[in-house]
């Protein structure tokens, strides 16, 4: 059946809803207002959905598809990032300076270091110590977001070649033989007497009684001064000097 609208405003209440109320006739010929008796009438509008409708349609439809989202997102999150990985670039054999490089990762910060040696810093390069440039296993270390990657690194620098032996000279003899006893008074040395073997010093000197002594100074800087290396039997050794404790060789490798 047709419906139809009052269109008598101001005196119908039908005709002032929001929508104005929609109606049928019991008698098409009789085209009144059931509500007002006005003629003042006409065929409704094909229904519409309301304003309001739209609103909550497009409402639901946001919300199953957020909905479908988060399920999908919580069921199969996505991948995450490749873990961080850290490299060494180079290490420069005369100062000392060990660089790394890192790939991957999540963007944040990321601290550099070396175990034993240095600890995590933002700079990635950095100094180690120079018994560790011949031959040595590293462990470096990059660390990001709580995040530890750790990479060994093996040295392989050259060890500088020791300088040759100075030519014998006139004071270059076989080695000494140490005198039993006590010299008596103060020592005169020989003159012409004096030589070194390795880091030891020797030299012949003669007491206030005019015994002759023959003497042996072990580690004499006269011989091998603070700092300078030695080639033992293969090993390599360096003299070190300390005022309290004394001269003496310690291994360097």
């Amino acid at each position: 059946m047709k419906k139809y609208i009052c269109l008598n405003h101001g005196e119908c209440s039908w005709a002032d809803e929001k929508p104005p109320r929609e109606f049928t006739l019991d008698n098409p010929d009789e085209l009144n207002c059931p509500n007002c008796e006005s003629k003042n009438i006409k065929e409704a509008p094909k229904s519409s959905t309301p304003p309001w409708s739209k609103f909550a349609i497009i409402t639901g439809l946001l919300l199953l598809i957020g909905g479908i989202a988060w399920y999908f997102w919580t069921v199969n999150p996505p991948p995450p990032p490749p873990p961080l990985k850290v490299s060494v670039v180079g290490l420069d054999c005369n100062t000392g300076f060990l660089t790394l490089t890192t790939n991957n990762g999540d963007g944040s910060p990321i601290t550099f270091g070396a175990e034993g040696q240095v600890l995590a810093q933002k700079d990635s390069s950095f100094k180690i110590d120079k018994s560790l440039l011949y031959n040595k296993s590293i462990t470096v270390f990059a660390v990001q977001n709580g995040y530890r990657s750790t990479a060994e690194f093996i040295t392989s620098c050259t060890p500088l070649p020791l300088p040759p032996p100075p030519p014998p000279g006139p004071n270059h003899r076989k080695k000494p033989i140490l005198t039993n006893g006590s010299p008596k008074g103060n020592l005169t040395v020989i003159e012409g007497s004096e030589g070194c073997e390795i880091c030891t010093r020797y030299y012949s000197a003669i007491d206030e009684a005019g015994h002759t002594h023959e003497i042996r100074e072990k580690n004499s800087t006269d011989c091998c001064p603070c700092g300078q290396t030695v080639q033992i039997k293969g090993l390599t050794y360096r003299m070190e000097c300390n005022e309290l404790a004394g001269n003496k060789l310690i291994i360097v490798q």
